[in-house]
């Protein structure tokens, strides 16, 4: 399937997360797993001047040298620009985490899974309140212990 000039248009500069506090914030959002990326966003409540959708990039270097994470990078983020991002996101902020397929999985594949990963954060910013609502479980109660018995 080969990328439609017509159908997208280049969006140009991304506005990118810059601090780790930026970063650490997103943790607990809206996930998408994908076989290139985890895509991870939530909604800005602080309204400072920012507008427009930022995103932030992350890239282990567990999983590739620096000229292989540079490319990745650069692909993720091209493949970013060329998707439409809906304007139901504009005051959201999303972490993209590479996986090692995002060096070699074909570009329209990249564009069709950022395509689908955008779709679901849309749908969850459409019924989702503008305050974040905490799921975890209470204080002293624990998940299911695993554990074998001693013998």
């Amino acid at each position: 399937m080969a990328l439609d000039d017509a159908a997208r248009s280049y969006a140009g500069r991304l506005q990118t997360l810059r601090r780790r506090a930026e970063f650490q914030r997103l943790r607990g959002g809206v996930r998408w797993a994908g076989q290139a990326f985890v895509l991870e966003g939530k909604a800005r409540l602080d309204q400072t001047g920012i507008s427009g959708t930022r995103f932030g990039f992350t890239i282990t270097k567990k999983i590739g040298k620096a000229h292989e994470r540079n490319r990745m990078r650069r692909r993720l983020s091209h493949a970013l620009r060329v998707v439409q991002i809906p304007t139901s996101l504009g005051n959201w902020d999303c972490v993209i985490v590479a996986r090692r397929a995002a060096l070699d999985l074909p570009f329209d594949a990249l564009i069709k899974d950022f395509d689908v990963a955008i779709a679901r954060l849309a749908r969850s910013s459409a019924g989702r309140p503008t305050a974040p609502v905490s799921v975890k479980s209470p204080v002293g109660q624990s998940a299911v212990d695993v554990r074998k018995a001693e013998p």
